[in-house]
């Protein structure tokens, strides 16, 4: 319906001019409300669509500053995790996905204000665990950034190189 048509775009439209500020955080704002209005379906494809579609605009000016090295050590991990992540999207109620997103913000930005020392350390099972929950959470909720900010922001990443590796990844991510 129309109704539904134009508070979609204006929700879109509001998230991809904040992401487009801060250079990341569509998902985070968009998924859980647009899951009020659109099936989890919908809300993943739109979310990986329009990601993809604005992500490389900011990226542009800041693609040198991506560390490479992370994404490719990440990225085993979260191809892995968007099988799972299909599979969660496919087979579960529309309210667990709800929920789900939910438990997931919030445990994101309690993680966030915590700061648990696990998140600081580049070693092999950080970089596998971010990547997995990176590809579940990507497939089955539309929601990349949790894992991947909370780690970033652990590691304490200069805010490009911050900027430009996350967009990096959810680029190759989505496009998966």
């Amino acid at each position: 319906d129309t109704g539904t048509i134009v508070l979609v775009a204006l929700i879109v439209l509001f998230t991809t001019a904040i992401s487009a500020v801060a250079g990341f955080g569509f998902g985070t704002i968009a998924v859980p409300t647009l899951l009020l209005v659109l099936s989890p379906a919908a809300t993943v494809t739109l979310s990986k669509v329009v990601g993809a579609g604005t992500g490389w605009i900011v990226l542009v000016s800041i693609w040198r500053a991506t560390r490479w090295s992370t994404i490719l050590r990440i990225l085993p991990a979260a191809l892995v995790g968007l099988v799972l992540g299909g599979y969660i999207l496919a087979s579960a109620s529309p309210a667990a996905i709800q929920l789900f997103v939910g438990v997931l913000v919030l445990i994101s930005a309690i993680t966030l204000v915590v700061r648990p020392i696990l998140i600081a350390r580049d070693t092999i099972w950080a970089t596998s665990l971010v990547g997995f929950l990176t590809g579940v959470m990507g497939n089955a909720t539309g929601l990349l950034a949790p894992a991947v900010v909370v780690y970033f922001t652990g590691r304490r990443f200069p805010k490009d190189v911050f900027r430009a590796t996350t967009l990096s990844l959810f680029l190759v991510v989505e496009l998966v």
